[in-house]
């Protein structure tokens, strides 16, 4: 329809099972607009994850998930989607007009950082530059020797030297300081706002994510039970009048917390439950 048409991200219906047959994303309908900064959140195990993959083109999924109006998972003759390529094997991977960046990354051999540039194309070099500096990467480094702290940097580097249109970040902030949080939000928000890109942002630290994110997509048991602009979420706007300042942090404390209720209270099969992180979480 005309509305699908007009968001960035737009999924209708969306199933995926995983190979045990076990349902993962269950009716999944959402419209992310081109240039938002939404950030995704929910219970673990609650199907993020799962959702960013969809949305990526990696997993074959049932019903309809489009980027810029085209179908993200390719069918190949092997079967796959075939069209994504993994980013100098850092847990990154980039399917036409969308880069995910995955979990924690463990570099195999001696290589530096210059030395994996060389694996990713479609750069300039004032782009790099800008992000080394941002980030404070040393070109120089072997990346085998450096701190979780410094991997994750580099992973980001290599992430997004190349521009892309829709990045899908799956708790990215995990082994960053404080300081190179507020990098990674202030670059994120220049992207968006310069270059129209779309963030879908998961995470469980919230630090300084109050004022930067435009929408919010909660996830809950594998469905969407809520996809909106920020200000349109009554809940929030409820607490900001209150005086609170921390309003999405609460809100969602609030909705994993009731999550959690309902998982006791079904008995049913027990989930990896967790509280978003403190605002003055450190890793």
């Amino acid at each position: 329809n005309e509305k699908m048409m007009e968001d960035a991200i737009s999924v209708q219906d969306l199933g995926f099972n995983w190979p045990d047959g076990s349902r993962a994303l269950t009716s999944v309908s959402m419209g992310l607009p081109k240039g938002c900064r939404s950030v995704l959140v929910g219970a673990n195990g609650a199907g993020k994850t799962c959702l960013l993959r969809c949305v990526g083109g990696m997993y074959k999924y049932s019903g309809e998930c489009r980027v810029f109006g085209k179908e993200t998972y390719v069918p190949t003759r092997l079967g796959t989607s075939g069209a994504f390529e993994i980013v100098a094997g850092t847990n990154c991977w980039r399917h036409g007009n969308c880069t995910i960046v995955g979990e924690r990354w463990q570099p195999r051999g001696d290589s530096k950082v210059s030395t994996m540039l060389e694996f990713v194309d479609g750069w300039e070099p004032a782009r790099r530059d800008i992000l080394v500096e941002r980030f404070g990467i040393d070109l120089d480094w072997q990346v085998n020797a450096l701190s979780d702290g410094r991997k994750r940097r580099v992973q980001l580097l290599l992430a997004f030297v190349r521009p892309s249109e829709v990045l899908l970040l799956d708790e990215v902030t995990t082994d960053l300081d404080v300081l190179a949080r507020e990098t990674l939000l202030e670059w994120l928000r220049e992207e968006s706002e310069t270059r129209g890109v779309t963030v879908l942002f998961s995470t469980h630290i919230f630090d300084g994510l109050e004022d930067w994110g435009t929408h919010v997509t909660y996830v809950q048991e594998g469905k969407i039970s809520r996809c909106a602009a920020l200000g349109e979420v009554p809940e929030i706007a409820a607490l900001r009048t209150q005086g609170c300042l921390t309003p999405l942090y609460n809100y969602v404390e609030t909705m994993v917390n009731h999550d959690a209720d309902i998982a006791r209270a079904s008995g049913g099969k027990k989930k990896r439950l967790s509280e978003p992180v403190g605002l003055m979480a450190t890793n």
